[in-house]
């Protein structure tokens, strides 16, 4: 076919660019990249294995591979085309793999979407595009980390408040929690012991802040502008909150709200806030918080960065403007121990003894209101526990100004086939 007069070469440059189209998917088959994929050592009923799974939550799929096959992943990083794997594999373990077999298995990676290519491209901005343009945040962990239906759902979470312990200190006004994170499965009554305290309370909107588990790039916060559904009903937005915050630092927080998607931080937050106000018109103003770990070599403190500084003083004003209707609540886990997370040793019954003695030292920076002291004991062992709500905690501090916090529950899940464990707690304020 001849281009028409007047759009000279129009034909030619489209195939050109189905060309480059093409020859781009090739390279990506030729070099496979792994996308950066969560992998962590599992006991299986056949063995030692790696258990693979996408943190960012595109995929939903599990993979349970042996050592062996997991290096041949690692090899995977789009420098190398079938035969370089296989020669790199070959002069790493002395063993000769087929090509056809390395093929077949970058064939199933990109079919559970493991792989940076142009079908997780497309599916991803597909995903992306459906998520930003929904009215509400779907509650993507109902009937997996919590029953799905309500009846069901407050009979559950009932349970768990039938066991927590009382501290003698309920009458006191709450303005702040901070809660775990982890899987509601592990630590409900810990959940509990937090929120039983806020029901009494009689704000109106409530900042909810969480730890962002997937890649937020280059934002510290993002705010989510949706309604939260829960099985129990929905928690609308405080879109007027929102405003002010955007205003006051005079920049846009929910560029980064993509991150919210499968964030399970604050869907935990949004079903216990539900559950013990029914009825209650409460709102939310849904935000994740950007690891801190690019801050562990400074000495200057988290608040000579000035996206965090301005972002927390807006958060403070809209409190101190509220006149006691707004709280805060803090979505964090603390510690996180064993071959799981990247340590080279199980877990023994005295390293888990040795992790409560390092949290409640933590846990002590954190009562007494001080950010900065907390900030520097992690610092200071450069997060070797792990502790994944640093930047939450951190912004829950310094947005409190000061107050002090009453440690309520103290716990540890520990998983056998990873001999890994995560330690959480719960705090009022």
């Amino acid at each position: 076919m001849k281009p028409r007069a007047g759009i000279p070469g129009f034909f030619f440059a489209d195939r050109d660019n189905r060309k480059k189209k093409l020859q781009m998917e090739k390279e990506m088959k030729d070099h496979p990249k792994i996308r950066p994929i969560m992998a962590f050592p599992f006991k299986s009923e056949k063995g030692d294995a790696i258990c693979l799974r996408d943190p960012e939550g595109y995929s939903d799929a599990t993979l349970v591979i042996n050592h062996a096959t997991y290096f041949m992943v690692t090899l995977m990083d789009g420098s190398r085309n079938v035969g370089e794997i296989q020669a790199d594999f070959m002069q790493q373990t002395g063993a000769m793999i087929p090509d056809d077999q390395i093929r077949d298995l970058i064939g199933r990676l990109g079919q559970v979407l493991f792989l940076d290519d142009e079908t997780f491209h497309l599916h991803r901005k597909k995903i992306e595009e459906e998520f930003i343009n929904a009215k509400t945040r779907p509650s993507v962990h109902k009937g997996t980390a919590y029953p799905a239906s309500p009846e069901e759902l407050s009979t559950y979470l009932d349970a768990f408040y039938k066991n927590i312990r009382q501290t003698g200190k309920e009458k006191d006004k709450v303005t702040g929690i901070i809660a775990p994170h982890i899987d509601i499965r592990q630590a409900g009554t810990c959940y509990a012991a937090a929120y039983d305290r806020f029901r009494k309370s009689t704000f109106s909107t409530v900042i909810m802040l969480g730890t962002a588990h997937c890649n937020m790039g280059q934002h510290r916060y993002a705010i989510c502008p949706k309604d939260f559904e829960t099985p129990l009903g929905l928690l609308p937005c405080d879109h007027e909150g929102i405003k002010a915050i955007q205003k006051e630092t005079g920049r846009d927080w929910t560029d980064g709200q993509i991150s919210h998607r499968t964030e399970h931080s604050l869907e935990f937050q949004a079903v216990f806030l539900r559950y013990i106000f029914p009825h209650s018109p409460i709102q939310i103003i849904p935000v994740l918080c950007n690891s801190l770990e690019d801050l562990m070599d400074t000495s200057q403190g988290p608040m000579h960065d000035e996206s965090i500084r301005c972002f927390l003083d807006a958060l403070r004003n809209l409190i101190n403007r509220s006149e006691g209707k707004v709280a805060l609540v803090a979505g964090a886990d603390l510690s996180h121990m064993g071959p799981k997370f990247g340590h080279p040793s199980p877990l023994s019954e005295t390293d888990l003894a040795s992790l409560k003695t390092h949290d409640l030292s933590l846990i002590r920076q954190i009562e007494e209101g001080n950010p900065e002291g907390f900030f520097k004991a992690v610092q200071e062992e450069r997060n070797h526990h792990n502790v994944c709500g640093v930047p939450n905690i951190y912004a829950f501090l310094k947005v409190m100004e000061g107050r002090r916090g009453q440690l309520i529950e103290y716990g540890q899940y520990f998983e056998p086939p990873t001999a890994s464990a995560v330690s959480f707690a719960s705090l009022v304020f």
